[in-house]
Order: C-alpha cells, then sequence, then structure tokens
C-alpha cells in the first residue's frame, strides 16, 4: 500500500466538480440523468395528485373528503422530499438556476404555511405566520426557490415537533432610506425568522441545528417532514441566493431560524400582480372558454380536463403536438395547455408552428399558450418563452396553481365564447 503522499495516483476527481460532488458523471450526463429522473417521477405524481385535487372537490361524504386529504398530504410531502433529492444534486452539480422576478411576499409565506397545516394537524402544532409592515409588497427574485427553501425548514419544525407551535415571520430593512417620495425604493435585507417551540425539542440544539441531519439523529419526534433533508437543500439554496441562516435560541426559549437575504423591493410595473381576489374574477369570465389541452398522457388529459371542467371550461384535448397545429388551425380557442414532452413535434415546436400559423393569417391577439412540464428548471421556462408560450405550470400540477395561471392570461385576452 503506498504511503500517504508517496507514490499515490493522482485523483482523477480532484478537478472534476461532478467527481467531487460524489456525481460520477460528466455535466452534461449528469444533467439529462437528473431531467430523466425528475420527469418520471413528476409525471405519474401528476396523475396521483390530480385525481385527489379532483376528488376533494367531488361531492364526497366526509370520511371519503378527509381520506382523500390524508392522501393528498402524503403524496405532497413524497413529491417534497423527491425534489429536494433532484435540487440536491443540480447543487452539487452546479447546475441549478436562480431565477430573478417580481413576486409577492404574501403569498410566498401563506403557501409555505397552508400547505403545511395538515401536516401540523397531525402533530397537533399550530402554525401561522406573520409579515410587518416593513416588507414591501413586492421583491425581486427566485420566488419558486424561496418558498422551497421556507417549506423544508418548517418541515424540519414540523418533523421533530408534537404539540407546541410554529410561527414564520417577516421583517424587511432596507440599506440606505429613501431620499424623497417617488425615488425608487432602496435594495436591502428580507429578513425571515420561523421560530418553534414544543415537546421533543431540546434547548442545546441550537448549536446542531445547521448540522446536516443532525436534528432529526438526536429527535424522538421524527415525523413527516422529519427525513432532514430540507434543511440541507434550503441552506445550500439560501447560499445561492447570496443569503446566510443561522439558528439560536430565543428569549421565551423556543428556537429560532434565521434568514437574511438580499433583495431590491419590485413597483407594480415590473411584472407582478397583486394578490389573490381577482382570480374568480377572471375566472368567472373566462367561464365557456374554450380550452384545448395537448398531452401525450392519457391519465394527464383526462385529469386537466377534469380540472378545466370545474372552473366552467370548454374543453378539447388531443394528444400530440401535430394534432395541437392542427386543431388550433380549424377552431378558435381562448387558451392552449401545451405539454412540452412529446414524440415526434414536441410542445415548443408546435408552439412555433402556431404562431407561424397566427402571423400568416394576422390574428390580430395570439392565443395564450401555458406550458405544462415535468422539467421544471429555469433552463425549460426559457426554451418555452421563447417559443412563443405565454405562462408556465410545472407538472404535477395543482388545481390551486392551475387557476392562477389561467387567471393571470385571461384577464387580459380571453375572450369568452358562448354556449353551444
Amino acid at each position: 500500500m503506498d504511503e500517504p503522499g508517496k507514490g499515490a495516483e493522482p485523483d482523477p476527481a480532484a478537478d472534476d466538480p461532478d467527481r467531487r460532488s460524489g456525481i460520477w458523471l460528466p455535466g452534461a450526463a449528469t444533467q439529462s440523468m437528473i431531467e430523466s429522473i425528475g420527469y418520471h417521477v413528476r409525471t405519474p405524481m401528476n396523475a396521483i395528485l390530480g385525481s385527489l385535487d379532483v376528488l376533494v372537490g367531488e361531492g364526497v361524504n366526509a370520511h371519503q373528503r378527509r381520506l382523500a386529504q390524508t392522501a393528498y398530504a402524503s403524496a405532497e410531502a413524497l413529491m417534497r422530499l423527491l425534489t429536494d433529492v433532484l435540487d440536491l444534486a443540480r447543487i452539487e452539480a452546479d447546475l441549478l438556476q436562480l431565477v430573478h422576478r417580481p413576486f409577492l411576499v404574501q403569498r410566498v409565506l401563506d403557501q409555505a404555511v397552508s400547505s403545511r397545516r395538515s401536516a401540523a394537524a397531525i402533530g397537533a402544532t399550530s402554525i401561522s405566520w406573520e409579515m410587518l409592515d416593513t416588507v414591501p409588497t413586492m421583491l425581486l427574485g427566485d420566488e419558486a426557490r424561496l418558498l422551497q427553501a421556507l417549506g423544508g425548514l418548517i418541515d424540519c419544525a414540523l418533523g421533530v415537533l408534537h404539540g407546541g407551535f410554529v410561527k414564520l415571520e417577516a421583517d424587511f430593512e432596507p440599506s440606505a432610506p429613501r431620499a424623497a417620495v417617488g425615488d425608487e425604493p432602496a435594495p436591502g435585507q428580507l429578513r425571515l425568522s420561523l421560530s418553534f417551540a414544543g415537546e421533543g425539542v431540546r434547548t442545546d440544539w441550537p448549536e446542531r441545528l445547521l448540522e446536516p441531519f443532525a436534528l432529526t439523529a438526536v429527535s424522538q419526534h421524527v415525523g413527516q417532514g422529519g427525513s432532514g433533508l430540507g434543511m440541507v437543500v434550503a441552506r445550500r439554496l439560501i447560499e445561492l441566493m447570496g443569503g446566510a441562516l443561522i439558528a439560536s435560541r430565543t428569549i421565551d426559549g423556543s428556537l429560532m431560524l434565521g434568514i437574511d437575504l438580499p433583495m431590491a423591493p419590485a413597483t407594480a410595473e415590473s411584472g407582478a400582480r397583486e394578490p389573490f381576489l381577482e382570480d374568480a374574477a377572471a375566472i368567472a369570465r373566462g367561464m365557456h372558454a374554450k380550452v384545448l389541452v395537448v398531452d401525450d398522457n392519457a391519465v394527464g388529459n383526462y385529469l386537466t380536463r377534469l380540472m378545466l371542467e370545474q372552473f366552467g371550461f370548454q374543453v378539447v384535448t388531443v394528444s400530440s403536438g401535430e394534432e395541437a397545429v392542427e386543431q388550433a388551425a380549424d377552431e378558435a380557442f381562448d387558451l392552449i395547455l401545451m405539454d412540452c414532452v412529446m414524440p415526434g413535434m414536441d410542445g415548443c415546436a408546435a408552439t412555433r408552428a402556431i404562431r407561424a400559423a397566427e402571423r400568416r393569417i394576422r390574428r390580430p391577439n395570439r392565443i395564450p399558450i401555458i406550458a405544462l412540464t415535468a422539467q421544471s428548471d429555469a433552463e425549460e421556462e426559457r426554451a418555452c418563452l421563447e417559443a412563443g408560450m405565454t405562462g408556465f405550470l410545472s407538472k404535477p400540477v395543482r388545481l390551486q396553481a392551475l387557476r392562477e395561471a389561467l387567471a393571470n392570461q385571461l384577464r387580459a385576452t380571453a375572450s369568452p365564447h358562448p354556449e353551444d
């Protein structure tokens, strides 16, 4: 055996980031592997979550509704775990890209907490959030990754708690005061604190909270979301966004995870819209709108149809890009939901063909086309928008996310068809 430093073969992983990360593949192969796994996970999860989403909205009795909601919460927890595994692989291989656009802070806080109320109820834990008046309505940043990071920290807290509380609070400290009314708002620090306490939490944890998987290793109450992976991914995402994660103990004895993120306020003109009450009105104005659903997966087509019919839309489904181009030429649609990955003509190619046809006939308004994709990274979204799509939805598609996407498109462009 070679002595350390004497005659040992050089380590080929030393200058290879993929080898150092434990992913022994070239960068392009790593990305292909991650995207392939993500696609083949998200497609069946789309069917599971979509079926449960529709079932909860059907006329079921209280017992059936509770079973469906329990299955839905468990399926969402599984989806978050799988997403964390894939995103950690992306981070380790330096393949994860951030997207900076205006987002509503209130929406992030509400979604991070409300999507975990069922898990909190299982452990008899109260969960809440508060946004101080110092926080701008909109900030510029990666909404999806911030939501993912917050969710991972909340999952970690809920996973080790029994009883007690979890509270998320947001504050904002500008880096400089505004000089005068009308000046651009100053950038600063978005400060998020997650406080939690209850049975199963020990007072000596602050020193160990940020160690990978240490919290679940010492906890006696490892429940839903308690794998510890969410904490690891959350910390890496926060660091990628230029922020820092700290752990401490508060005066009342609860534990606190604090996040400082550099962010700049966004104005209404930047592209975000005010919340959420407009959605129902926009959907109502679009009642009886005609929607084309394009998906080569028969189950996906069926579930998307059911969701749309709950909103009162007329729905036509096709299973290929070629059929989508033909159907869009033969009928007038108010909106198209376009799967991206299909054999033959994929969603981007079909969209380009539809846009070319619109230019030939000089159509005054483009048909809104929303991408439906199991490949949810920034590069895929950019490719969809460059092809001419006007919106983007990641699978598995939740009913509320579909409602928001439809409302966003219909608010500006839908022209309802009369009932046939």
